[in-house]
């Protein structure tokens, strides 16, 4: 009733914001589905052709290292104990009563805390899901045994009784920095009204995503993961962010009326994510079963974790709505309005 309202101006320009939100969303993924299919019809050559280059490649092996694993410190470390010290701080804060007096860092509060979902929700929640549950072979074992290859879109074969159930596909670590890429966009301005800043931002989204395209030429080049794999976290990463920074509808803001950033927030979020991605990979596994093996008690599971996924999914977007509210909120508001 409320659009009767509405004049021809107010209808035709509201008509075109939603359909160019829909012409990005079809255009990104048209073009994410296009490279995938290029790149998987050419990942086999491109892994096997590697191998015979003469290049140097211990910048390679330093991007692969981690310090959490007793190697020493690497490219993705930089990513993780970013995101962990970002996990800190909202910790801290929450825990103390600092929240309470230092009106002044709420927009760089609610900053930090949706860069800290965001890098748990890309580099823990979906990643490992995905590559624990679809069990696709690394390029180095398709080396070894070409029949172990599987495409992105498909059923891997290996599985906890060949003692590998790290897959390939997403990459772990390309996620693990794109954490680096979200704190580089969020810091850039985002109103850009002079060619300067035009600049600038252009300039700074490039140098953002040297650090994820690197470790995914990295990756790919010391023969631990398919060009599929890290152009799937690249993508995903950017589609999340893209999502997660974006201004909710109006009707979400109106529902959002804290005086102060909202408390353990991106905890709830973070936890309930974390049972979101069990749910997917516990799916995954029972429609592997399922298709592979043939396993009818699969099914029952299967129905019972997507009741179940349904309803904590629910659960998340109301959860990233309020996230998103809060910090739109907090970054338009005035030091003198605090």
């Amino acid at each position: 009733m409320w659009q009767k309202n509405l004049n021809l101006n107010q209808r035709l320009k509201r008509l075109g914001t939603h359909g160019g939100n829909s012409f990005k969303f079809i255009f990104a993924f048209c073009l994410f589905i296009y490279v995938m299919h290029f790149l998987a019809n050419h990942e086999k050559a491109i892994i096997k052709i590697i191998p015979t280059l003469d290049w140097d490649l211990n910048w390679a092996r330093f991007m692969k290292r981690t310090l959490f694993e007793g190697q020493g410190i690497g490219g993705s470390d930089f990513g993780v104990c970013f995101l962990i010290l970002l996990g800190l701080g909202v910790l801290f804060w929450d825990l103390t009563s600092f929240r309470k007096t230092a009106a002044r860092f709420f927009a760089l509060r609610t900053k930090a805390g949706l860069l800290f979902v965001y890098g748990v929700g890309v580099s823990v929640a979906f990643v490992q899901s995905l590559k624990w549950g679809l069990g696709r072979a690394r390029p180095y074992l398709f080396l070894e045994n070409p029949e172990l290859y599987s495409d992105w879109h498909s059923f891997g074969k290996i599985s906890s009784a060949v003692g590998n159930v790290n897959g390939s596909f997403p990459s772990g670590h390309v996620g693990a920095v794109m954490v680096l890429f979200a704190a580089v966009e969020c810091a850039l301005p985002k109103h850009v009204q002079t060619p300067r800043r035009v600049f600038l931002r252009i300039f700074g989204l490039m140098v953002a995503l040297m650090p994820p395209v690197l470790m995914g030429f990295s990756r790919v080049a010391i023969g631990d993961h398919w060009p599929t794999d890290t152009w799937a976290s690249l993508s995903f990463g950017l589609l999340f962010w893209s999502y997660l920074s974006s201004e909710p509808s109006q009707a979400v803001q109106n529902h959002t009326h804290q005086i102060q950033p909202a408390r353990f927030l991106e905890y709830q979020i973070c936890f309930v994510m974390l049972g979101l991605s069990q749910c997917l990979n516990l799916f995954v596994w029972n429609f592997k079963a399922l298709v592979q093996q043939g396993n009818l008690h699969s099914v029952y599971a299967m129905l019972a974790l997507f009741g179940l996924g349904t309803l904590v999914t629910k659960i998340t977007l109301s959860l990233f709505n309020r996230l998103r509210a809060q910090h739109l909120r907090f970054s338009k508001m005035k030091l003198k309005n605090l």
